[in-house]
């Protein structure tokens, strides 16, 4: 697998558009996270650009006895356009991918944000294509075969 740590604005755009999509408050692992709170969008970003350098460190740091491949500059949030909600999707899965060589990540409050987003769009896809829940190999293929999903990028640069 090769990974590597995503554009600020990648993030950024990420968190905006649930901003835009007025997502509001949620409690995830104890601790209460508000998607309309410049403060806590501050916060979520820093978090899942940790988490991303982790899992690049974590891939690369073992090759050539290499230690601490990465050292982070931090984050900006900067609020930024909304995505179209299959942008988002592709934009969530690309962050999910990045951050998933860590062996901890699904153990992580980042991914519980990460998977309270993807569930929140997902569903919200499904409301407006007029579909039912898909099992998770049939959405995979409704979502990958949509012409938007096809045209947006996987990283937002």
């Amino acid at each position: 697998m090769s990974a590597f740590v995503v554009s600020d604005k990648h993030i950024n755009s990420i968190l905006s558009t649930a901003y835009h999509l007025k997502l509001g408050k949620v409690t995830l692992g104890g601790r209460s996270f508000d998607f309309g709170d410049r403060k806590d969008l501050q916060l979520m970003a820093s978090m899942f650009l940790s988490a991303n350098e982790l899992a690049v460190d974590e891939l690369y740091s073992h090759k050539d006895n290499v230690d601490n491949v990465l050292e982070s500059v931090g984050i900006v949030f900067q609020l930024t356009p909304a995505l179209s909600l299959v942008a988002l999707h592709k934009a969530l899965v690309c962050l999910d991918y990045q951050c998933g060589d860590a062996g901890s990540w699904e153990k992580t409050i980042e991914y519980l944000i990460y998977k309270h987003l993807y569930d929140t769009v997902t569903s919200l896809i499904l409301q407006i294509k007029g579909r039912m829940r898909l099992s998770a190999e049939v959405w995979h293929k409704y979502i990958s075969g949509l012409d938007e999903w096809n045209k947006a990028a996987w990283e937002i640069e």
